[in-house]
């Protein structure tokens, strides 16, 4: 069994609402959790404490798949220091579900679409004990001490090829349950790189985001 988790907190600093602020016609949550609707994964929980949320998941819940799952999140993992894994593991103790592989999604990322939720699930293969989603970046990297991805000496030219850089992109991570429990991370220990475009390195944490995103959006 396959079960999705989707993290939502009340409680945003940044932006007051974000989670069901309207975002291109509907609220940012729902981008996310309708391509995931549409993924092959069996179990779709939504962990929030918004009670706005709730109440339009339950609508939804009824009207929609039966795999969709509201789910009230503990207090003590609604607070800005507490760790989304805190949730999945509130998830796992108290929905009853026993799944095999864990997927994290998260509503601040507008691009994942239910082809990349698919496409990285297939990636999970015996070797791989997780899955992590990265934005590629063909672009030179520098660190204080220097060039990372390439020698000054040698510049290669753009349409040569640049050693990419990977971005985390906080869109999907897909961990093997026993390992998850084990570790008590959303990366295992070996995870293997899902690569969306460059674009999906943007996340929503503040007004501009969402202008960045809008546009974004808007020309794919």
């Amino acid at each position: 069994m396959i079960t999705a988790v989707i993290p939502l907190r009340a409680g945003s600093k940044g932006i007051p609402g974000k989670n069901r602020m309207v975002v291109l016609g509907k609220p940012l949550y729902r981008w996310v959790l309708d391509e995931a609707v549409k993924s092959r994964v069996d179990n779709i929980v939504v962990a929030t404490d918004d009670d706005i949320i709730l109440e339009q998941m339950q609508v939804l819940s009824h009207g929609g798949p039966r795999r969709l799952i509201p789910f009230v999140r503990d207090p003590s993992n609604c607070t800005d220091e507490a760790p989304t894994e805190a949730v999945i593991r509130d998830v796992l103790d108290r929905s009853g579900l026993k799944p095999s592989v864990i997927v994290l999604l998260q509503a601040t990322n507008i691009f994942t679409r239910a082809a990349d939720i698919d496409a990285a699930l297939s990636l999970l293969y015996d070797k791989y004990d997780s899955v992590v989603s990265v934005a590629r970046l063909d672009r030179f990297q520098w660190t204080y001490n220097g060039p990372v991805n390439y020698d000054p000496q040698h510049r290669p030219r753009r349409q040569d090829g640049i050693n990419p850089i990977y971005i985390e992109n906080g869109a999907i991570y897909i961990v093997k349950r026993h390992i998850f429990e084990e570790r008590n991370c959303r990366i295992g220990y070996k995870p293997r790189l899902y690569i969306m475009p460059w674009y999906s390195m943007w996340e929503v944490d503040n007004y501009i985001d969402i202008d960045i995103i809008k546009a974004l959006r808007i020309g794919l």
